[in-house]
């Protein structure tokens, strides 16, 4: 049994060479999962009441070869405006299923056309839905919890993680980061930027959806409902975020709520195996925090660091000709990833080998 996670390294698909293409392509061209009757006949909707009364949605797949639940369940976090329906989260989940793995993909507060079941709108920092998540499913029963999360999500998973420190709930096996903002001052500055102002656009234009909805609803209180109708007419996610996301989750202005939603230095702070892939291109998130923090990263034993040279911001799209080293996996290289991490991390555990150990090589 090794004691290092190895992984083919990534190969870029030869028709998808540029940053951006790789991260719109997954988005114009989803996969479709109609083929995948026995992860869908195994789907059973769950819902979790969060200590404010709001609730979450999600969609739990328990694997019929392991009633006794004792291998790994994965959550599965979206990034921003996604949901249980978004493509990789989908992808995640198959590929979970075909490795024999259960997997939960959770809605966040809001999503996935929820808007009715909470008064308050997820954000960034919003670590706590995820912990109160991941307990319930601990009392339930004895699997191994891995958290996985994309983007937005993935930056959740390493500000849990890192909040746990030295105190990680029972059951919690490890965690997958795949393109994870850790400063999300610098994400959203490079929103800001050239091309990438069409991804804040399309951002914007969800967020703007989901606002219509709940004036629809008209559950809020007066105060919230006007900024509601004000945040209609703002033009950049920063802009939505200074008037709608920081006052409703809490936080002082929107530079308070990048400071503290953003992982940063708690990075050394992480705990429980994990790991990080990024791609040094990606347009979104920039590589000079990881950079910054490379020391960090390079000391904590529990990390382990896949930084492509290529890849774009979740696209991870690789060459037909790369190898792949299990049946149920595709063209999506970090999906594979992740999955045959769960895998390493079970194999770890089975052998005695636990947590505390020097989990991968660093490709900073």
């Amino acid at each position: 049994m090794t004691s290092r996670f190895d992984f083919p390294a990534f190969q870029a698909h030869p028709a998808l060479p540029h940053r951006h293409l790789q991260t719109v392509f997954a988005t114009l061209f989803p996969r479709r999962f109609e083929r995948e009757s026995a992860w869908r006949a195994a789907a059973t909707p769950r819902e979790f009441t969060m200590p404010d009364g709001d609730r979450l949605t999600a969609i739990l797949h328990r694997h019929p070869a392991d009633p006794d639940l004792t291998r790994p369940l994965l959550v599965l976090l979206s990034g921003l405006e996604g949901h249980v329906g978004t493509d990789y989260i989908q992808g995640l989940s198959t590929k979970a299923f075909a490795a024999g793995y259960h997997s939960l993909r959770l809605n966040y507060r809001s999503c996935g056309g929820t808007e009715h079941l909470a008064l308050r709108m997820y954000n960034g920092g919003l670590i706590a839905d995820i912990d109160s998540v991941v307990r319930q499913l601990a009392a339930e029963a004895a699997w191994p919890i891995v958290i996985i999360g994309v983007s937005l999500g993935a930056n959740k998973v390493l500000r849990l993680l890192s909040s746990y420190g030295d105190s990680p709930p029972p059951g919690l096996l490890g965690g997958v980061a795949v393109s994870p903002p850790i400063d999300l001052a610098a994400s959203g500055m490079a929103l800001r930027q050239g091309f990438n102002r069409t991804y804040d656009a399309y951002f914007l234009r969800s967020m703007k959806k989901r606002l219509r909805r709940k004036l629809a609803l008209g559950m809020n209180s007066p105060d919230e409902m006007t900024r509601f109708r004000q945040a209609l007419g703002v033009r950049t996610v920063g802009a939505f975020d200074a008037l709608i996301t920081a006052p409703m989750g809490g936080y002082a202005d929107v530079g308070d709520y990048y400071r503290q939603a953003s992982t940063g230095d708690g990075l050394g702070a992480i705990r429980v195996p994990s790991l990080l892939i990024h791609a040094k291109d990606d347009p979104l998130i920039v590589m000079q925090p990881f950079e910054q923090r490379a020391a960090l990263l390079e000391d904590n034993p529990y990390m382990t660091t896949l930084f492509t040279d290529r890849g774009g911001h979740v696209g991870f799209l690789q060459a037909p000709s790369a190898p792949r080293t299990a049946p149920w996996m595709d063209a999506h290289w970090a999906e594979n990833a992740a999955i045959a991490y769960v895998g390493w991390l079970a194999a770890q555990a089975a052998s005695g080998s636990g947590h505390r150990m020097k989990t991968g090589p660093r490709r900073l």
